[in-house]
């Protein structure tokens, strides 16, 4: 249900159909059930809101399902966003995230895939803490060579 204020920006917002799906926890809710029935979602908050008028909106928050919360973000676009179609080559390379729905109008992200970002799921697997990866000796610089191991320390400071 869509709190007072946010139901007067949707009404304002034209240019943005999708704004009160994305500022509606139940309605998100239910359109990412539609989508992912096998996830088994129980509920969904949001935590954080950045909007640009006539532009998108990101809404931030956390997704729980089968037992785990994980956060997302969704955003919701203007009909025709060249970004939109960004998103969905990113999911037509990988398999995997982020989710275009409401005909392009909604996009759904779970953590840790990001558009921009695309060693994050790197950071984020733990598998990967204790080793390098490209670029890690440039950042922690506690790496002496190809075949040296970071500590989960050092990481720790350089992030």
């Amino acid at each position: 249900m869509l709190f007072p204020a946010d139901l007067g920006l949707t009404r304002r917002e034209s240019h943005l159909p999708a704004l009160a799906v994305a500022l509606d926890p139940e309605a998100l809710l239910t359109r990412l059930r539609q989508a992912m029935p096998d996830l088994n979602a129980t509920d969904v908050q949001l935590a954080y809101v950045r909007y640009k008028p006539g532009t998108s909106c990101l809404v931030g928050g956390h997704l729980h399902a089968a037992g785990e919360v994980t956060p997302f973000h969704v955003t919701a676009f203007r009909p025709g966003s060249l970004k939109v179609a960004a998103q969905e080559k990113v999911r037509a390379a990988t398999g995997q995230a982020p989710l275009v729905l409401d005909g392009g109008l909604l996009v759904y992200t779970p953590f840790p895939f990001d558009r921009k970002l695309r060693t994050l799921p790197l950071l984020a697997d733990p598998g990967h803490v204790g080793g390098c990866w490209p670029g890690c000796c440039r950042t922690c610089r506690t790496c002496t060579g190809p075949r040296s191991r970071c500590s989960a320390t050092s990481l720790k400071g350089a992030l």
